[in-house]
């Protein structure tokens, strides 16, 4: 007998150098210098840390005395001259210190001490410590005979600090008069404000684009501690710019946008304190970036691996907010009112139903017979996903465990192995009910450590891949963009390098991210902005996407949440700082699905499926229908998300066409070789309607074009951009336009004709107008037009270019014809206009000749009811 050997072959997963701060941007300052005026832990600016911070010293009452950078006397010239100055020591009454001082002797008549300054000096507060058996009048003289008094020192305020303000005058001189001897510790004063500033040395030229600071002046009786707060830069630490002037009482983290990169060395954030005792500021952190900021640049463009329906998904929960088993929600309800947008729809599975401790086993079988849970004998999970399955809804789940503390977990990995192989064996698809072909272990457990959440991790999703080798699984959301998120006190751990351990990569499909469109105001509040935005936190999946690339090279990303809190136009009203318009949000769910499928994101999970019925607050008002209140109305959002569907939710994004602070324009299609739309907008605020125009490049003819606004689920038609062999001209604003269009590799030449004409019947001379009126009574329809076809095909006339019916409304339609001296050479089929002009059959554009070059030709124009006309003369037409 033959002997046979065996091999059995593992599969080896090659991870890459581990990277965990792969996605991290390194902000200039990393191993800058920082000095500060003054205070202590000066280093903590440049820590990482948004909990440390550097505290100033309090200039005044006392500390300025000895700064050369603030109190005057200590910088000025000037000379002393007295009554009798035997014992005078002059040193010791502008040194800084106020234990010393020297005496001026009595004199028989009067006893007077006298500064004259060099040169006229601004003296804005002056204060003093002195001491005398009688009354010490203090002048201050502006010019050699004119003076005012500043104060009369009595015996009650010797050895007293005192301040006295002065309103920035210029003066040449002050006076101390007495009938006795006195002491003086010290004179010092402030021709300013007293500063305070921190300083940072890059150590090199760098092209600084954004700065971020994370400040706080204090707040006394209701006013910051600082009036001014200047952010400035410099090449040299000579000469200063100023880049912006910060609210002094912000305490989030406040991000400048210079308008164009400096070349910078220097930075140094500038406070001018109110002159009020023992008022200090305060700084946390200071990073510096180029222009793209902590994000880092957009990766290229790739064609997408989904299409665009693929891509779109909800959050949804148990009953959709209904409180009762999906399958007994009439049809239209629950599942059946998300399917027509969303291919597959998530549910936050919660593992607290399904077990009382985290280190129990789960028994899905009992559960499956109807006979519940170990928490609810109620709950049958298999009845609730097979509802959405059947509504044509892909379930995907995310196990949500922090609901138990993370130290009820005994045995974290052995316990979530258990979990994750009784939950894949049961909904999976290799030996289960075939319900749940993706998990995620964890929603947001951002309060669980690390460590803990790295062994449930590895855990559940080995034991997972254990019962069912084709289930998907990813870790819960986290980010790549700021490892300072796992700092004893950040508010979220959520750190992608510290939550999951280089040996559970080969168990995991990829990564997972919730991705939200915020950004701070210069009073360093949050609130929600636009997708595009340069500092729009969505960016963060660039992070990800760094991290990806460099440990987990070919993973998807998925992103899990992400949206916009916005009002439904019935009754729930959004009105918190995170709150768009309905508008916005239609714009922007369409904009930022788009973006996130030229990332390569491989899902986008809506969040949330409807409005809660509670008042407006953060998340609130995410959803994409009303609360129950409102019977789940549909949103803008919902509309402008089924249109994208309805339209092209078959396409895939192909690529870029430009993508700048002008417009976006995205091309979408089949394959590379068969693009079939462009979508275009410009990146601006949902609410601006503003139109530009813009030009690419490319043979792109459009066929149709609609606005994506939300207003019902097909578009708003609008008019064709211009077309000309090689280039396009898109009219845009924040609503994006799609343009379905065709493509020809050698487009022939075309010429455009201008031609204007009556029709006898319908001219009325009054108004110099034809009658509309076979269109005002429905008789023009799309079907009724005889469109012609030229050499890019069968041209369309859509329903919407019937609506205009003011002076620019369709009489009827027409054909003009091209002829040499002898032949007919082509036919075009436009519409008449009231006031003549012949349009093409979109409404608007010039007739257009395919095929021909500039030159002298006939036109023949013909009515079905009436004589045709023809030029008498050849008439010049040029092209494109």
């Amino acid at each position: 007998m033959k002997k046979i050997t065996l091999f059995l072959l593992f599969p080896i997963y090659l991870v890459a150098q581990w990277n965990p701060n792969a996605g991290v941007v390194p902000s200039f300052t990393n191993n800058a210098v920082v000095t500060a005026s003054s205070g202590i832990n000066i280093n903590t600016i440049l820590d990482g840390d948004d909990d440390t911070n550097w505290v100033s010293s309090a200039p005044v009452p006392i500390d300025f005395i000895a700064r050369r950078d603030q109190n005057l006397f200590l910088t000025s010239n000037f000379d002393f001259n007295c009554s009798n100055c035997t014992s005078l020591d002059e040193t010791k009454m502008t040194d800084g210190n106020l234990i010393s001082g020297t005496t001026v002797t009595k004199h028989p008549t009067t006893t007077y001490l006298a500064l004259q300054f060099d040169s006229i000096t601004t003296l804005k507060w002056l204060s003093l410590k002195l001491a005398a058996d009688s009354a010490i009048a203090v002048y201050a003289f502006t010019t050699s005979l004119d003076s005012f008094l500043i104060t009369t020192h009595t015996a009650s305020n010797n050895y007293k600090f005192l301040r006295h303000e002065l309103g920035q005058t210029q003066i040449k001189q002050l006076k101390f008069i007495s009938k006795s001897s006195f002491m003086v510790y010290e004179i010092a004063g402030l021709a300013n404000n007293p500063k305070e500033f921190v300083t940072i040395d890059l150590g090199a030229i760098q092209p600084v684009g954004k700065i971020y600071l994370r400040h706080w002046c204090g707040v006394l009786n209701g006013l910051p501690n600082a009036e001014k707060v200047e952010l400035q830069v410099s090449a040299d630490a000579q000469q200063w710019e100023v880049v912006a002037n910060l609210k002094p009482d912000a305490l989030p983290t406040l991000v400048t946008d210079l308008e164009e990169e400096r070349q910078v060395r220097y930075l140094r954030v500038e406070y001018t304190l109110r002159v009020v005792d023992y008022l200090k500021v305060f700084c946390w952190e200071m990073d510096a970036y180029n222009r793209n900021g902590k994000y880092g640049e957009t990766p290229p463009a790739q064609p997408s691996q989904v299409t665009i329906s693929e891509l779109l998904g909800i959050s949804g929960i148990w009953g959709w907010g209904n409180n009762k088993y999906s399958d007994l929600l009439p049809s239209g309800q629950g599942p059946d009112l998300y399917a027509p947008v969303f291919s597959h729809a998530r549910n936050y599975h919660n593992m607290s139903w399904d077990v009382f401790d985290p280190d129990h086993r789960t028994d899905f079988k009992t559960m499956s017979k109807g006979l519940g849970t170990e928490v609810f004998p109620w709950l049958n999970w298999d009845r609730e996903y097979r509802r959405w399955q059947n509504a044509g809804l892909k379930v995907q789940v995310s196990i949500q465990f922090d609901g138990f503390r993370d130290t009820l977990w005994n045995t974290p990995e052995t316990s979530a192995y258990y979990y994750g192989f009784d939950f894949a064996r049961h909904f999976g698809f290799s030996n289960g009910v075939r319900l749940i072909p993706f998990i995620e272990v964890g929603n947001e457990p951002w309060n669980y450590d690390s460590t803990t959440y790295q062994q449930i991790l590895h855990g559940m999703a080995t034991g997972a891949k254990a019962a069912d080798p084709t289930i998907k699984v990813i870790p819960c959301a986290l980010q790549a963009t700021d490892p300072e998120a796992e700092f004893a006190n950040a508010p979220f751990n959520n750190y992608v390098g510290n939550r999951i351990a280089p040996k559970t990569l080969p168990y995991l499909d990829g990564l997972n991210a919730h991705i939200y469109s915020y950004d701070n105001r210069p009073d360093g509040m949050r609130y929600a902005t636009y997708p595009e935005h340069i500092n729009s936190s969505m960016r963060e999946i660039i992070n990800l996407i760094r991290f990806r690339d460099a440990n987990m090279p070919g993973k998807p990303i998925y992103c899990t949440e992400w949206g916009w809190d916005h009002p439904s136009d019935r009754t729930e009203s959004c009105t918190h700082d995170e709150c768009v318009s309905e508008e916005a949000a239609a714009a922007y769910a369409v904009r930022g699905a788009l973006f996130l499928m030229r990332l390569g994101v491989h899902s986008a999970i809506w969040y949330f499926y409807g409005d809660t019925k509670t008042t407006s607050s953060l998340y609130t008002r995410s959803g994409v229908t009303g609360s129950v209140r409102n019977q789940f109305a549909k949103k803008r959002s919902y509309y402008a998300l089924q249109t994208l569907v309805n339209q092209v939710g078959n396409k895939r994004f192909l690529g870029t066409l430009q993508e700048n602070d002008t417009a976006w324009v995205y091309v979408f299609g089949d394959t590379l070789l068969q693009p079939t739309h462009l979508v275009a907008w410009r990146p601006v605020e949902g609410d601006s309607l503003a139109m530009k125009e813009v030009k690419v490049t490319g043979n792109y003819i459009p066929l149709s074009a609609i606005k994506i606004d939300g207003k019902n689920d097909k578009g708003t038609p609008t008019a064709l951009p211009k077309y000309q062999p090689g280039s396009l001209v898109i009219p845009v604003n924040s609503i994006p336009t799609l343009i379905e269009i065709d493509t020809c590799e050698n487009c022939p030449e075309a010429i455009v004709v201008s031609v204007k004409t009556f029709l006898q019947g319908a001219y009325q001379p009054a108004s110099q107008l034809m009658s509309n009126n076979l269109n005002l009574l429905k008789m023009l329809t799309s079907d009724s037009v005889q469109v012609d076809t030229d050499a890019l095909g069968l041209r369309k006339v859509l329903p919407s270019v019937f609506e205009e019916v003011g002076n620019t409304g369709i009489t009827d339609w027409i054909r003009v014809e091209l002829w040499n001296e002898t032949q007919h050479l082509a036919t075009r089929t436009g519409f008449l206009l009231r006031d003549g002009n012949i349009v093409d059959v979109d409404g608007s554009s010039s007739l257009t000749f395919y095929g021909f070059s500039a030159g002298n030709y006939h036109l023949v124009v013909r009515h079905r009811n009436h004589l045709p006309i023809k030029t008498q003369q050849m008439v010049g037409l040029t092209g494109w």
